[in-house]
């Protein structure tokens, strides 16, 4: 989560509860959340090389370490305790792009590369990668490529 990242946050809404005698930490944390929105506007200023606010590589570094998961614009707004409006709305500004479809980018590629690298079945890799079945992980795959996941691996074996 959001807090998880910043530890000062998380040890501000711990003195918080304990100021408070009883105030649950889910709560405190409520508290601050306007503050980490806030907080994440300020870092706007501060960008990577790419153009890019630490909110928004922490996003991706989070989707990429959750590519099995079905993650929607609410449930990883939530994890960074932002509003869904808001992130979605940085995240396309700073990417070009939406969450799903960045999302999808990077399962397409991390299966890609576990087709030439590994002997992992085709429907193993759809399963990591939060496909419910192999057949609608092969015609995903085909849609984003133009070929199938098959046909990367005769491919590959041909040399």
């Amino acid at each position: 989560t959001f807090f998880e990242h910043h530890p000062a946050l998380l040890a501000a809404a711990e003195a918080m509860k304990q100021a408070r005698g009883g105030l649950s930490q889910s709560r405190a944390l409520a508290v601050f959340a306007p503050l980490s929105a806030f907080w994440c506007g300020l870092c706007e200023g501060a960008v990577d090389e790419d153009g890019m606010t630490p909110l928004v590589g922490k996003v991706q570094e989070y989707l990429r370490s959750h590519l099995a998961e079905k993650i929607s614009l609410t449930d990883l707004a939530r994890a960074f305790y932002l509003s869904p409006d808001y992130l979605g709305s940085l995240f396309r500004r700073q990417t070009g792009g939406t969450v799903k479809q960045y999302l999808n980018q990077q399962r397409m590629r991390r299966a890609m590369q576990w087709l030439k690298e590994t002997d992992r079945p085709v429907g193993e890799i759809g399963a990591a990668l939060g496909f419910e079945t192999p057949q609608y992980f092969a015609n995903r795959f085909r849609q984003y490529y133009g070929f199938s996941p098959s046909q990367v691996r005769h491919k590959g074996k041909r040399g």
